[in-house]
């Protein structure tokens, strides 16, 4: 089992697990598979170009492709691009999730392993003051990185840290607990004691 800690419950974390091309894993990449079109510059969109490393992440996974998560100028988008070192081009920015708050909260973490793509994000008005966000989100992608099941909670502090055990990615914080596997998708899992 694997633990990750995140920064604090105001961010992101991309927790890329990538595993070599083809293969039995679930979510393992297999380029000859892959339906993205490479035909991108990376996109210079951000939400504050003045710091906009607090509001965009970027990470080279073990396979050599990249991933890219940033809110949107707009503020209430999470995009996601990925790189091809073969194409040596990144695809078109697609919408991971649209928030009904236009103010993400600042920090983005890019962590990879095994073929699977996990993000956490938060959206709301006070955060950069400290306040808790209004949405929490949880997102996951496999393979190619063109689909993404996402799960949000409304009113929750945020996910604190995030645990994988084989084909299992679990998400905990603030007396809640959610996990997601290759398999079964979202499901909420126990609360922590205490």
């Amino acid at each position: 089992m694997t633990t990750l800690p995140t920064r604090a419950s105001l961010g992101v974390l991309l927790l890329a697990l990538t595993a070599g091309c083809g293969g039995d894993t679930p979510g393992a990449y297999d380029a000859r598979a892959d339906s993205s079109v490479y035909d991108h510059a990376a996109a210079d969109d951000s939400f504050d170009l003045d710091f906009r490393h607090q509001f965009e992440e970027q990470a080279t996974l073990s396979d050599g492709r990249k991933v890219r998560l940033w809110f949107a100028r707009s503020g209430d988008r999470l995009l996601e691009q990925h790189y091809s070192p073969d194409e040596q081009a990144w695809t078109e920015p697609q919408v991971v999730f649209v928030s009904d708050e236009s103010h993400p909260c600042q920090g983005i973490d890019i962590v990879e392993e095994n073929g699977i793509v996990a993000a956490i994000a938060d959206f709301g008005l006070w955060c950069h003051e400290g306040e808790p966000p209004m949405q929490s989100l949880a997102a996951v992608s496999t393979g190619d990185l063109t689909e993404w099941d996402v799960d949000v909670v409304e009113g929750f502090d945020g996910w604190t840290s995030l645990t994988m055990d084989d084909e299992q990615v679990r998400w905990t914080g603030h007396g809640r607990s959610l996990s997601w596997t290759s398999d079964g998708g979202f499901g909420e899992g126990e609360s922590p004691a205490g």
